[in-house]
């Protein structure tokens, strides 16, 4: 370990030297590596060890309490940066799913279809998958980077299931621990 810092977001949405910036236009850094085969991109900056967790109705940061990959059949939910929060989402393939980005096959993990409403969104893509496994802290299971069974153009579109790399794949490749 080099002690360095690295946020991870979705390899699609940056290219590599890029400069990542907040909505509120306050610089992040810039994309120092991606792995086409993971969908990821590494910034080396300052983290910490919290996610943002709109469950409540104020928004609450939340301790990070641990990682672990999902499996068939747990409750995750998403906190993507255009749907919010979005929760009780079931996975089907844990590990076993798999799209193309960039011309690389990608094997992540998948949500069950949810026809009764949206789990993604446009924009979601590098937001923390994760578990509610204690009331004031959270297990980190992967990161957004997928939707399917989508409908609907430009911001309107919906997706009825959501696509994520794990988490313990994105941290054995770039020998990743949480700070």
């Amino acid at each position: 370990m080099d002690s360095r810092q690295w946020l991870v977001t979705a390899g699609h949405c940056y290219g590599l030297g890029e400069t990542v910036y907040t909505a509120g236009g306050t610089r992040v850094g810039t994309v120092g590596a991606k792995l086409d085969d993971l969908d990821s991109a590494f910034i080396e900056t300052p983290t910490s060890r919290y996610t943002w967790d709109g469950v409540d109705e104020q928004g609450y940061t939340r301790y990070l309490n641990g990682v672990r990959n999902a499996a068939v059949g747990d409750y995750t939910c998403q906190l993507g940066y255009t749907s919010k929060v979005v929760c009780n989402i079931r996975t089907a393939y844990a590990g076993s799913a798999t799209w193309v980005n960039n011309g690389a096959y990608v094997w992540g993990s998948a949500s069950t279809p949810n026809n009764s409403s949206a789990v993604a969104r446009p924009g979601d893509s590098g937001g923390p998958v994760i578990t509610i496994n204690d009331p004031n802290s959270r297990e980190l299971n992967g990161m957004v980077v997928a939707g399917f069974g989508c409908s609907g153009v430009g911001t309107g579109q919906t997706c009825t299931q959501v696509g994520w790399i794990e988490i313990g794949d994105i941290f054995d490749r770039f020998a990743l621990r949480l700070p």
